[in-house]
């Protein structure tokens, strides 16, 4: 970077919780849900995009809407759209995964580009072409996140913690795992759990925002933990089972509120590790901030298993008026590289 990092990354204006940071060509991209200032609820935005160069962090740029909520032919009611993902497919498409709220079905839009105005493909069915969520026997499914991995196969991770989703008539099992024909949208195995439900505030569990990617011989999977200790990992060398918790990756530490929970993933630039996590700092708008991790990757069993130096002090200034509550508010400055060092 070729300036100090600020955070939120993003102007201050602009909501974008459960950022899904991806590398496509020499640009990062950042795909997440869409909140909007002033509003009632949680995601009520269309889906957006903003995108870097990987040489300069610092030089974001607004894509402008990829997917707007009607582009989505059932959905009748407007519902809003829950964390997506993207992926570039073998055929070289972009496929864009996401949830309508709290209907368990994962639906499919595809686009020739990163951030173009993407085209309702379908939902992700068996065989046969059911809908998979359709009927009340199939597990809750929530925030997928997806893996085309190098051999061409291509894995679905979809599923919730939280036993209160299971007011929506699905069973809540955790993070479970399919694997998907080559279209994209087609099932082609038994729904495996990789992690199950168990929403326990005094350990770092699968609470939900699964992010998945696949890193020499290693399959390190991301997510928020029950215990609200901020994201948490785990590795297997299988992408469809086998994965052993790890640890934190960063603690939540006291930025924003009490109850607070962030929600992130994580994306390798030129072996630096980025983690971008939504940040509740003034209820209900969520600011995205960006914590630059750089790691020594080792070839040993874990990924951060290096001592690592603290964060003495993270700045945080939150300017406040009557007229403008919530929406002028200062940067948050983050050290520009917290640096992990590998164990020797």
């Amino acid at each position: 970077m070729k300036r100090q990092c600020y955070n939120p990354y993003l102007p201050s204006w602009e909501y974008i919780p459960d950022a899904e940071p991806r590398v496509f060509g020499q640009r990062l991209y950042i795909y997440g849900s869409h909140d909007l200032f002033g509003a009632k609820e949680y995601c009520e935005g269309d889906y957006v995009c903003w995108s870097t160069p990987v040489e300069d962090l610092s030089d974001w740029r607004y894509e402008g809407v990829i997917f707007k909520r009607q582009d989505t032919p059932w959905n009748k009611e407007n519902l809003s759209y829950y964390a997506p993902d993207v992926v570039r497919g073998t055929d070289g498409r972009y496929y864009l995964y996401y949830s309508v709220a709290n209907t368990s079905i994962t639906s499919v839009a595809v686009c020739d580009k990163p951030a173009g105005k993407y085209q309702y493909l379908g939902d992700v069915h068996f065989p046969d072409g059911r809908v998979y969520g359709s009927k009340p026997e199939d597990w809750f499914m929530f925030d997928p996140a997806v893996l085309v991995d190098d051999d061409g196969r291509v894995f679905l991770y979809v599923g919730s913690g939280q036993k209160s989703n299971g007011q929506f008539g699905h069973e809540i099992k955790g993070l479970f795992v399919m694997e998907l024909s080559s279209d994209m949208l087609t099932i082609i195995s038994e729904p495996t759990i990789i992690m199950p439900a168990d929403f326990n505030p005094k350990k770092p569990n699968y609470w939900e925002g699964p992010s998945i990617r696949h890193i020499g011989e290693w399959y390190y999977l991301v997510y928020p933990a029950t215990d609200i200790t901020g994201l948490n990992y785990a590795m297997s060398l299988f992408p469809d089972k086998g994965f052993i918790h790890k640890g934190p990756i960063h603690s939540s530490s006291d930025i924003g509120l009490e109850g607070r929970k962030l929600t992130g993933k994580s994306q390798n630039v030129h072996c630096q590790l980025d983690i971008m996590v939504h940040c509740i700092f003034l209820m209900p708008l969520l600011q995205v901030v960006r914590l630059p991790l750089r790691t020594l990757y080792s070839q040993e069993r874990s990924l951060f298993d290096f001592l690592s130096q603290k964060v003495l002090a993270i700045n945080h200034e939150i300017r406040q008026s009557h007229s403008q509550r919530y929406h002028n508010q200062k940067d948050l400055l983050i050290p520009p590289a917290l640096y992990l060092r590998r164990r020797t």
